[in-house]
């Protein structure tokens, strides 16, 4: 019996190409529920940070299998790394994705093309694991190259002003600019409202939208995310995180405010 096929197409990229905007959300920490109930309300695709949340690897691919249940795409959001041993074993789980954190130069996009791409393009090990077809179908490996996304997400002052060379590798398909890291290099640690650490990363903004990468932004709710859109932003997400908190504050406020005024 042959197995099902897992050539699978990343309808992020599918956008991106179409100039549509897709919606995502942002998770930190393993929660195949979650997943399940964002795919259901209409959600495309997942950011899993695996550089700040308590993911492994078993973790992590219980979470990318059921975002492909619920209709979703997974990029996954790896450490700082030059080694491509250690970004293997999250491809195998079968992400459609990585965002590279804090790339700084072309070097650094250079390498991650070359760590997620099969030859001829890049030097990624062939395997018999889920991500790599399960022993890789016919035409599995150029379907791979084509679909794999490549994400830099640029949150250092010299990854700003590498920007323009950053940009012109080919093979990164998306940018993201991180404010809160950025905010600690420009020496305004966790002001990401501070006017200077605004006006450099929207600058950087910018630059990516006058560019053939396509834009991602982290909007704290619909309207922002609106607005992005409107300006050409070609990925908008929410985190799990904002929106939890957004909901749950101002109930437990409200809770506690009748109890102390008696209720009913």
């Amino acid at each position: 019996m042959e197995l099902p096929s897992i050539m699978r197409t990343n309808r992020i990229k599918q956008r991106i190409a179409a100039k549509t905007p897709s919606y995502g959300i942002g998770l930190l920490w393993p929660s195949p529920e979650i997943v399940d109930l964002v795919g259901a309300l209409g959600f495309e695709w997942l950011w899993l940070d695996i550089e700040h949340g308590p993911f492994d690897l078993a973790t992590l691919s219980h979470t990318v299998r059921a975002a492909e249940a619920g209709g979703m795409d997974t990029i996954i959001r790896l450490p700082r790394s030059r080694d491509p041993e250690a970004i293997l074993p999250y491809l195998e789980t079968g992400a459609m994705g990585v965002i590279m954190a804090h790339t700084q130069s072309a070097e650094d996009v250079e390498f991650a093309v070359s760590a997620i791409k099969y030859p001829p393009v890049g030097e990624r090990s062939a395997g018999t694991m889920r991500g790599a077809g399960w022993g890789a179908e016919s035409g599995f490996y150029e379907h791979s190259n084509r679909e794999t996304m490549i994400m830099a997400l640029v949150e250092d002052e010299i990854g700003i002003a590498n920007l323009d060379s950053i940009l012109a590798v080919d093979g990164l398909d998306a940018v993201v600019i991180g404010y809160g890291d950025l905010s600690l290099t420009m020496g305004h640690p966790g002001n990401k409202g501070h006017p200077h650490v605004q006006e450099v990363g929207l600058a950087a903004q910018e630059k990516v939208l006058a560019s053939d990468k396509a834009l991602q932004v982290t909007a704290q709710d619909g309207d922002e995310a609106a607005q992005w859109i409107a300006r050409g932003a070609l990925m908008v997400r929410c985190t799990a995180v904002t929106i939890l908190t957004a909901g749950l504050r101002p109930w437990l406020a409200k809770a506690r405010a009748g109890a102390a005024g008696g209720g009913r």
